[in-house]
């Protein structure tokens, strides 16, 4: 008769499954927080669709409440001023290197602009480009979204002189603005696809709302936390049929 199935309790063993439960917890606190996220990414994007069902706004030099004008529809009207284009490089577009180019537009019948993010252009180094060629002349009609000024987090500090900088790898606002001949206004323009468009700089489509990896990334977490637990008692229970089978004859534990 086969002797009723035993486990010996030994230090590794509590230690290896203190070790297994700590990694389990952690997994599933990773989870929520991948849930979390979601939740986080959904509100989001319900508060954009939203902002999407709003009338667009026309832009003049007072702009009261900026925080709660992010993500708005919006329309401006005014003139390149071309002469004081600056690039943002490292952007790419469907893979292919490139920058975008930020132009202020002088707003009509006011001493302010506004900087447009008019969008794409390709640069083999994704740094360099002819900004003569890309001039738009004119009285201009923008629509486009609402976005905050240009920033770069712990942007490093760069001293310019009085030569003006085109190319900003980082941002410091208050750097960026100082430049400029005449006041900006706190927030900036993507400009949106429209008729007639310039071939360069492609203007830039609105952000596609989706909810990214959050999800499938929980659903990791928690089969980690599963394949710790399960392979751990497998390989306990494994451990204590191999020390039965190595038992003299007529033994017992």
């Amino acid at each position: 008769m086969n002797a009723p199935r035993t486990l010996s309790i030994t230090r590794a063993g509590l230690l290896g499954t203190a070790a297994v439960i700590v990694v389990a917890l952690v997994c599933v606190r990773l989870g929520f927080w991948q849930l979390d996220r979601l939740a986080q990414k959904r509100a989001h994007n319900a508060f954009i669709e939203q902002r999407g069902t709003e009338p667009p706004i026309t832009i003049t030099a007072a702009l009261q409440d900026t925080a709660g004008l992010l993500d708005r529809r919006a329309s401006v009207q005014g003139r390149f001023d071309n002469d004081h284009s600056i690039v943002l490089p490292g952007h790419s577009l469907r893979g292919a290197p490139g920058v975008y180019i930020l132009t202020p537009l002088l707003l009509e019948s006011s001493g302010s602009a506004i900087l447009v993010n008019r969008g794409w252009v390709p640069s083999p180094d994704a740094s360099t480009v002819p900004l003569d060629s890309l001039r738009e002349e004119g009285d201009q009609h923008i629509e486009g979204l609402i976005h905050a000024f240009p920033a770069t987090r712990n942007a490093r500090v760069v001293e310019t002189g009085d030569t003006f900088r085109t190319h900003w790898f980082t941002i410091d606002p208050a750097r960026l603005r100082a430049q400029f001949p005449y006041p900006l206004l706190p927030v900036q323009l993507q400009a949106l696809p429209a008729r007639n468009d310039p071939t360069y700089p492609v203007r830039l489509d609105a952000p596609v709302l989706d909810e990214g990896p959050h999800f499938s990334y929980a659903v990791q977490w928690f089969s980690f936390a599963v394949i710790a637990v399960v392979g751990w008692l497998a390989m306990i229970l494994r451990r204590g049929d191999s020390r039965r089978t190595q038992q003299p004859a007529g033994t017992t534990e």
